[in-house]
């Protein structure tokens, strides 16, 4: 949360946009696109409850309150890797406690009756249709997935630069993005690396920059148009490095609704570098926000 006082420029919704494919006419109702608001832990107690996991900002409207929800299970480990439909659930009642210092959600669903059946829908995603999220009112509000694939354009020379793959929580005022450069960007920057006598003989390895979402260095976001344009600080583009495909991270992890505010201002760079650490699969990697430099996996 941004320290009070701090002008605020954007703010990050986090939800998750997971794509479904077509239904069969017979299942008109079904919705094409969810947002995952919660994962379902273990069975609590005897009665069928199950903790939940939130992934929202909202979860006293997303976890709290009865209604249909959606459940998908999750993709199998081994044979065919292909996700089932989601199904739909009726959510009886939810509440909070406290767990290990943490809050967790106890969630009642409907037809779910005993530890053993709970059991059974551990590792699932608790889901709503993507029409269900809120309206944006500020054009400087974005949702995450909104964000993650759009093209990154150079300001002024309007020179296509990327994509962007994913967005990390900041451990201060800035979320950050994380951008992979087009092939040519690698390219070019092989041979700059490459000694004068040597050619590269092998393709690059795909190479990633970090860039604070700060208004004064990413001016322009158009959603609609799939695009973004940055004005990175001098010599961050020559300073990307790759990851080694043992290395290389989950894209897309900050599957959240989560709400994250910004000042407009860069960050300053004079005495602070950026750090990219690696996190767990919940997407708990927070690299530091206020250094505008290449992202290092070590």
């Amino acid at each position: 949360m941004a320290q009070e006082g701090m002008q605020r420029q954007r703010v990050i919704l986090r939800e998750s946009s997971l794509e479904e494919e077509q239904q069969p006419a017979e299942e008109p109702t079904l919705p094409t696109e969810f947002v995952e608001v919660g994962v379902v832990g273990p069975p609590h107690g005897v009665r069928g409850e199950v903790k939940v996991q939130p992934l929202t900002d909202f979860p006293k409207e997303r976890l709290g309150t009865p209604g249909t929800r959606w459940l998908r299970a999750p993709v199998p480990k081994l044979g065919r890797r292909r996700a089932l439909p989601p199904t739909a659930v009726e959510l009886e009642y939810g509440r909070t406690m406290i767990s290990k210092g943490n809050e967790v959600w106890i969630v009642k669903l409907e037809g779910v009756e005993s530890p053993e059946e709970a059991q059974l829908l551990r590792g699932h995603s608790l889901l709503i249709p993507a029409t269900a999220r809120k309206a944006l009112a500020d054009e400087d509000e974005f949702y995450v997935q909104d964000l993650v694939g759009l093209r990154v354009f150079l300001a002024g020379s309007q020179e296509e630069l990327g994509l962007v793959v994913d967005l990390f929580d900041g451990t201060g005022t800035h979320d950050v993005l994380r951008i992979q450069l087009h092939e040519q960007q690698q390219q070019q920057q092989q041979v700059q690396d490459a000694p004068k006598t040597e050619a590269p003989s092998t393709p690059p390895a795909p190479r990633f920059v970090l860039l604070p979402f700060a208004k004064a260095l990413v001016p322009a976001v158009d959603v609609a148009a799939g695009l973004m344009e940055i004005s990175p600080p001098e010599g961050l583009l020559e300073l990307a490095s790759s990851s080694a495909p043992k290395q290389q991270r989950r894209e897309s992890r900050g599957r959240r609704e989560r709400r994250r505010s910004r000042p407009g201002t860069a960050p300053d760079t004079s005495s602070e570098g950026s750090s990219d650490e690696s996190g767990s699969n919940q997407g708990s990697s927070q690299p530091e926000a206020a250094g505008a430099a290449a992202e290092s996996e070590e």
